[in-house]
């Protein structure tokens, strides 16, 4: 994935031709390369081990973007939790 930095995490490359939705630009999809020098920007981690899952499944972007997060609404066939 990346090298060994000698005084702290792996260095990762982000792939030219992996994107993001980003909340500035009104969640139109953007480079995710392009994160890494934002001021929203928090981390770029794994969310799942393993060389062999392409990277834009097996990496998440942390972002600190104040914004809403959509609402959905669910029929529950039974009428609800328990």
């Amino acid at each position: 994935m990346g090298e060994e930095n000698k005084n702290g995490p792996r260095i990762v490359e982000v792939p030219a031709n992996v994107y993001v939705q980003c909340p500035l630009i009104g969640r139109r999809l953007r480079q995710a390369r392009q994160c890494l020098g934002c001021e929203y920007y928090v981390t770029l981690h794994e969310r799942i081990d393993g060389e062999d899952i392409p990277f834009a499944q097996r990496m998440m972007i942390g972002c600190k973007f104040p914004t809403g997060r959509p609402l959905f609404e669910v029929e529950e066939p039974d009428g609800g939790p328990k």
